[in-house]
């Protein structure tokens, strides 16, 4: 689960993973495939899209659930 200002943070194994988020009021996103090497930090920008019109959403940054997955033979699943 995201903080208000759409931060997170996981702890996942070493292989490939991807972040997917959605929010209520903005379409939803995700980033690029990236190596995650063992017992690293890292930093994963991935930028949402308001569904409709900014005045709609409130100007509140989203609240994101990140879904994260590893893709079959890049890395080890989840």
């Amino acid at each position: 689960m995201a903080d208000a200002r759409g931060s997170f943070s996981w702890d996942v194994p070493e292989g490939w993973w991807q972040v997917r988020v959605e929010a209520e009021g903005y379409r939803p996103a995700s980033g690029g495939w990236f190596y995650v090497p063992s017992a690293a930090e890292l930093d994963v920008p991935v930028a949402m899209e308001p569904a409709t019109s900014p005045a709609l959403v409130g100007g509140a940054p989203p609240r994101a659930a990140a879904l994260l997955g590893s893709p079959m033979g890049l890395g080890r699943a989840a």
